[in-house]
């Protein structure tokens, strides 16, 4: 009887360790795959002006950021309308600068323009200069 429950207890735990390891290369690969459409949108994307139709933020703690979701809409070069979303996080002194109806600069790629993403600076950016 020993033996039966330390052989379904090495199951489950292999099960576990298995499902788990599983998870992590999944999103490790998700990453990957995000960064390199980031680049390839950074080195190939056209800049172009977003507008800013809803903000949906989120308090970013006592840091005076705050994160935030931003509903935009924007034109292709071949005159297309394409609405996304964007998170970002801003700095509270600059929140202005993100209300409905403000412009906010924006790379898509030409052959993907729902591949996209805000041409503004990083939070690691915006940090480093306070």
């Amino acid at each position: 009887m020993e033996t039966i429950m330390l052989s379904i207890s090495i199951f489950f735990v292999s099960f576990f360790l298995l499902g788990f390891i599983t998870l992590i290369v999944v999103m490790l690969r998700n990453d990957a795959n995000k960064e390199k459409v980031k680049k390839e949108i950074r080195e190939h994307g056209i800049l172009t002006l977003a507008t800013i139709k809803r903000v949906f933020s989120r308090s970013g703690g006592n840091s005076g950021y705050i994160n935030a979701t931003l509903e935009l809409v924007f034109e292709t070069e071949d005159g297309s309308k394409i609405a996304c979303k964007a998170d970002t996080v801003i700095d509270a002194l600059s929140i202005q600068k993100y209300q409905a109806g403000e412009q906010i600069p924006l790379r898509y790629l030409p052959a993907d323009p729902h591949k996209n993403m805000l041409d503004v600076p990083s939070t690691f950016e915006l940090m480093k200069r306070h």
